[in-house]
């Protein structure tokens, strides 16, 4: 689906048909070019053919390359008289649109197209932008009637080799359950593969103009759903997935400001009037965001397709998931998106066939007339959460920071120290809520916390010396879980050098002011290579009641002192050792020493 065309028309132009009108619509072509997008130029229907080679000339210049031809040729009333070439009523005139009846229309619509293809070869024909798009039963519905006509006529006329009409649109306006929009474009997609079998490059189908209905006739608008409630972006997007199914070339919501953007039985805007978005353009804007290359196979399971409607898209960088409740009622669901449907007992379960086939699972409760949006990378990392709903989309008209909720699930941790006592520490986005978060180191499990913030206390000395990774395991409330990306940590646990260092001490000193015992100890390196610093000097078996008053510290209920520095091959170092003795028995110790922090 190609988001970046932006269809410049409707009815107001259908009265500018002189060549000195070309004007009218260079600013529109200059905005659309201004903001990266594709234009695409609709003429009007009642164009000379003779002139059309200088429209082509001109906007060629501009860069189209897209021209739609008319725009809702039909009329709301009397639409098979018109049809058909005829009257009304007996004795009555015979109805036209915009001067024009079916076959008016369709043979002025072959002449422009064929003006505009030999003014451009490369040029790409879309229309008739039909709009009443309703009626799978009798001959005289539209679906039934002139929309087979029109596709069997133009679809198999040729330019030399080329088709003449390269994509058909049009327009859907209205609510209707997903299964019943799938039984129309089906019906329509009939046509387009029976037409495609007699050309050399096939017709595809667009979507000209989208949004709810604002009739208050319940056979067209059988729910009542008006362009400013959410509900209207939720026919959107499932219109939306319809036509992706069907290679559709284009979906076009209706005009970003009409009327004002008020509430009225005419305004089909995309923004309201305090210029914040109505659900039409926030479901559209979502469904670009997180857009993947492809549509995603789904199936569901557990609920009908009129409870929940879904849509995934994937590629090699992961994949998107858009999830709609339409109704009033709360429903639980499931997502996998390896082509198996999950385990949990729920009312709706979904699979998807992803393009990475990661096992990653979605399980929660999709309130009523909510959307919920998961976007996973290529690794099945979750990485966000989007949920939209009626009552964000309702407070937009007052509120301009009325916007979707959206949940980062990116989880991360830190690791405090590298020997001793090792705190691993969970970070997590704000505004998720957590239950649990597990901690592993090289793959294997070393903690759990479900007290916030989520930390664990390791021992170093239960792992090697060196790097390591941590990586985490974050469960929100439904159990879903969200991992980390592997975070490097290094070991440094001292080293036992005992063996390559010599001891030499002085006799003890007593100090008569402090009553400690004071002497020197010297360490001497009797290796062939250097020793890191820190050392660290532990003194064991000390005798009962005696204690190292100058101690940096104790390592396995033994005190010791901290020297800063290595020692070279050879080289030595002296430290002073302080003890207490109040019972004044005769100090002795085994000196130990370490390579490193404790």
């Amino acid at each position: 689906t190609q988001n970046d065309i932006g269809p410049l028309g409707g009815l107001l132009p259908q009265s500018k048909v002189a060549l000195t009108d070309i004007p009218y619509f260079d600013l529109a072509v200059d905005r659309v070019k201004s903001i990266g997008a594709i234009p695409l130029l609709q003429l009007p229907i009642n164009l000379a053919p003779a002139d059309i080679p200088v429209w082509v000339a001109h906007f060629k210049d501009k860069g189209i390359t897209y021209w739609s031809i008319g725009n809702e040729p039909e009329p709301t009333s009397n639409i098979y008289a018109w049809y058909t070439g005829t009257s009304a009523t007996p004795g009555g005139t015979v109805v036209r649109q915009f001067g024009n009846t079916y076959a008016e229309f369709r043979d002025k619509f072959v002449n422009i197209a064929l003006a505009v293809k030999q003014a451009d070869p490369n040029a790409i024909v879309i229309g008739p932008d039909f709009h009443q798009f309703y009626g799978t039963k009798l001959s005289t519905d539209p679906l039934m009637s002139y929309y087979p006509a029109f596709i069997a006529d133009v679809g198999s006329l040729t330019v030399g080799d080329a088709p003449l009409l390269d994509v058909f649109t049009l327009h859907y306006y209205g609510f209707n359950t997903q299964q019943e929009s799938e039984k129309r474009f089906n019906v329509l997609q009939s046509y387009i593969d029976n037409v495609n079998t007699k050309r050399t490059r096939p017709l595809r189908l667009a979507v000209g103009e989208i949004n709810a209905w604002t009739s208050t006739n319940l056979s067209i608008n059988p729910m009542l759903i008006f362009p400013w409630d959410f509900e209207a972006g939720q026919f959107l997007a499932s219109v939306f997935k319809i036509a992706v199914a069907k290679q559709g070339a284009f979906v076009a919501p209706w005009s970003i400001s009409e009327s004002s953007g008020n509430k009225g039985k005419t305004d089909l805007s995309t923004f309201n009037a305090n210029g914040t978005p109505r659900s039409t353009m926030v479901h559209l804007s979502l469904l670009a965001k997180y857009r993947r290359a492809t549509m995603m196979e789904g199936n569901m399971t557990g609920s009908d397709s009129n409870s929940a409607v879904y849509f995934g898209m994937t590629d090699g960088g992961g994949s998107t998931v858009m999830l709609m409740n339409t109704t009033t009622t709360d429903r639980t669901y499931s997502v996998r998106l390896d082509g198996r449907y999950s385990d949990a007992s729920v009312n709706t379960r979904l699979l998807f066939t992803s393009a990475n086939l990661n096992p990653v699972e979605w399980v929660g409760t999709l309130p009523a007339k909510t959307t919920l949006m998961f976007a996973v990378d290529g690794n099945g990392k979750r990485l966000a959460k989007i949920e939209y709903n009626k009552a964000i989309a309702n407070a937009a008209w007052t509120d301009t920071a009325s916007v979707p909720l959206v949940s980062d699930l990116t989880v991360n941790g830190t690791v405090t120290g590298n020997s001793g006592s090792v705190q691993m520490s969970a970070k997590l986005p704000q505004g998720v809520t957590r239950t649990r978060a597990d901690f592993y180191v090289d793959g294997q499990f070393v903690g759990s916390s479900t007290l916030a913030p989520f930390s664990v206390q390791v021992d170093s000395t239960a792992l090697a010396n060196g790097a390591h990774q941590l990586q985490l395991a974050a469960y929100d409330a439904d159990g879903n879980v969200d991992r980390s990306d592997p975070l490097p940590f290094t070991v440094a646990n001292p080293i036992d050098v005992t063996a390559q260092v010599a001891t030499s001490s002085t006799g003890l000193v007593l100090n008569r002011t402090t009553q400690a015992f004071n002497g020197y100890i010297t360490l001497t390196n009797r290796g062939s290579t250097a020793l890191a610093g820190p050392l660290q000097l532990q003194l064991a078996e000390l005798p009962a009641g005696v204690t190292l008053s100058n101690a940096s510290g104790t390592h396995a209920g033994q005190p010791y002192v901290t020297i800063a520095g290595g020692l070279a091959p050879g080289a030595s170092v002296t430290a002073q050792l302080s003890f207490a003795d109040p019972s004044h028995v005769a100090v002795h110790y085994v000196p130990l020493v370490f390579s490193g922090n404790f």
